[in-house]
């Protein structure tokens, strides 16, 4: 993965330190991550609308002057909102006088999430997921204390799966997961130097399984030509490279496909909390090749690299979007690359939808680099209080 970080120095709140504002723009009121997480852990529609609606009231320039943890302490809570919104599929139950109130809620916690996100990296965004609800961090263990005081018992592992399509080094999305003790960790990497080194990863002891993969991802099961530079660890693609430049070579990988790696490397009953695909403009294959597990409703996130120059036509790119928003995803840009320049539509807190895709495509085109969007899907949070 590319690494960048989101620009800083957007804070000029005069309250102390920068955080997460609640009603309207400077009045002065702060609200934590902590204290929104708590609001949306509630049970009834209420109190899920209630944090909704001051998530929805989040202060961009302020989180975008946190520290990288702080960031994704908030992420962590507006997702947990998102997750307290979520309602089941028609003919589930509830009151029909209802559905206004709860897409309303779902709405501005949206919102929320495309605030917060806007202003977070991979590494924010990924952090975040793979947290505990509740936004805490799993900490080191503290030293020893002569306090008599109950030390709380560290959070339990997030619950699922995790695939890393385009692992690098494992930085940082099989990194966070291996540290967080996610059950099943899937890495897929082509280029051999990488690979060696996420096969020496540590790995945490409530894990069941790590695989590290030596290949590529695509939408069909084979062998492929894939060229890789000859100087550099951080690219091997299908389509990105001129084979006819120096440094640049070409040499047979095996290819998996998403859907295939799921059924041979983790339990049938078990989800995928985070799926990441950063392939260098191939992102449109990965999720061709995944079309089972997202049909499914398997995956409960997807963390993908856009990159419109590399995903080249617009087509192209309209269909990673598509293929994501036809799944029942929900999905908003992290910070870009080029500048901290924000959409004034999905800036302000509104995710892509289908009727907005292109126009998305041709403004992140516009940005001159790129960015990764985090999809949620539209049952997390559904089963939590099945």
């Amino acid at each position: 993965m590319r690494w960048r970080r989101p620009a800083a120095g957007w804070c000029t709140s005069s309250l102390g330190p920068c955080g997460l504002g609640r009603g309207g723009a400077g009045d002065g009121v702060v609200a934590s991550p902590a204290a929104l997480s708590a609001v949306a852990a509630a049970s009834s529609s209420a109190a899920a609308a209630e944090a909704a609606a001051a998530a929805a009231a989040v202060d961009r320039a302020a989180v975008a002057a946190l520290a990288p943890a702080d960031r994704a302490t908030a992420l962590r809570a507006a997702l947990d909102v998102l997750a307290a919104t979520a309602t089941r599929p028609a003919g589930g139950g509830g009151a029909a006088g209802s559905s206004a109130k709860a897409a309303a809620a779902r709405a501005n916690a949206m919102r929320a999430v495309a605030i917060l996100a806007s202003s977070c990296s991979p590494r924010d965004a990924a952090d975040a997921v793979l947290r505990p609800r509740g936004g805490r961090a799993p900490a080191l263990p503290a030293a020893p204390s002569k306090s008599k005081a109950a030390v709380p018992p560290p959070p339990p592992p997030p619950a699922g799966a995790v695939v890393d399509v385009g692992a690098n080094g494992g930085w940082p999305v099989t990194r966070l997961a291996l540290q967080r003790g996610v059950s099943h960790v899937v890495a897929v990497e082509p280029n051999p130097v990488n690979l060696q080194v996420l096969r020496g990863l540590p790995v945490h002891a409530s894990m069941t399984a790590y695989t590290p993969v030596a290949g590529a991802v695509a939408d069909e099961r084979g062998v492929r030509p894939m060229t890789f530079h000859t100087d550099r660890d951080d690219w091997g693609c299908f389509t990105c490279l001129d084979k006819k430049k120096p440094g640049v070579v070409s040499h047979p990988v095996e290819v998996y496909t998403v859907d295939g790696l799921l059924a041979e490397r983790v339990p049938p009953q078990e989800r995928v909390l985070l799926l990441k695909t950063d392939t260098q403009g191939y992102e449109a294959h990965v999720l061709a090749g995944a079309a089972a597990a997202l049909a499914a409703g398997r995956v409960a996130h997807v963390l993908v690299e856009y990159d419109p120059r590399l995903l080249g036509r617009r087509e192209t790119g309209l269909q990673v979007l598509t293929t994501l928003l036809k799944a029942h995803f929900g999905c908003v840009h992290l910070a870009f690359t080029s500048s901290p320049a924000v959409h004034p539509l999905w800036g302000a807190g509104v995710a892509v939808t289908a009727d907005t895709a292109g126009a998305f495509h041709d403004w992140a085109v516009a940005q001159g680099g790129y960015t990764d969007l985090l999809c949620v899907h539209e049952s997390v949070g559904v089963s939590d209080r099945a």
